[in-house]
């Protein structure tokens, strides 16, 4: 499938680089599960395998892969000839969410809180504030997709959006930089309880009618 063929794709880039940074590193079976939990973390983003690899001489693969939830203070090592904002992962996406609009970078960060996919109404239930009603969401939306902070995950039923890993930490750290945490998972979790209430009210409808 693409999807397979993405991941090998990654895997391939990242054992290429963490043999540029370090000759010794072998990879074989023992360090193939490691490389590709790393890979699937980083969402396959070229730039973050580079500056992945580049930490593999100090951490060693097993390491690395048991430090990526602190991805923003590992993934510090990209090359001094490269531009600012590619030198570590924390660099490239200020520099990306830098080109969002306020009310994008509000609604980005605050989508956060989704661990998996979520729906349309559910993205308008979390984000929706004083300054963005459901259609300013939508239309955030649509930007953070056409930017691909936001991908669109397909399936046979209603569209359903999601972050990518690395996307995803760093909006949860820029809602807790802006002091949003609270109040954003408060309303993640009432979006959650309204869908539990009203499955819970057609399942007694069909039990009646039945």
């Amino acid at each position: 499938t693409a999807e397979t063929a993405l991941g090998a794709g990654a895997v391939a880039l990242f054992v290429a680089r963490a043999r540029a940074a370090d000759p010794r590193f072998v990879f074989d079976d023992r360090a193939a599960p490691a490389a590709a939990a790393i890979c699937r973390r980083l969402d396959g983003i070229p730039l973050a395998l580079e500056l992945a690899a580049a930490r593999v001489p100090l951490l060693g693969i097993e390491g690395l892969a048991g430090r990526l939830d602190e991805r923003f203070r590992v993934l510090t090592a990209g090359k001094r000839t490269a531009l600012p904002r590619q030198r570590t992962l924390q660099a490239t996406l200020d520099w990306s969410c830098g080109l969002l609009s306020p009310r994008e970078q509000a609604v980005f960060r605050r989508l956060g809180v989704f661990a998996g996919s979520f729906a349309l109404a559910a993205a308008a239930d979390v984000a929706v504030s004083g300054e963005h009603d459901e259609f300013g969401v939508i239309e955030c939306l649509a930007g953070l997709c056409e930017k691909s902070l936001v991908v669109v995950d397909p399936g046979d039923g209603d569209v359903r959006y999601r972050l990518l890993e690395t996307a995803r930490a760093y909006a949860l750290e820029r809602l807790a930089d802006a002091g949003e945490t609270a109040a954003v998972t408060r309303r993640h979790a009432l979006c959650f309880r309204r869908f539990c209430e009203r499955c819970f009210d057609d399942w007694t409808l069909l039990s009646d009618a039945a």
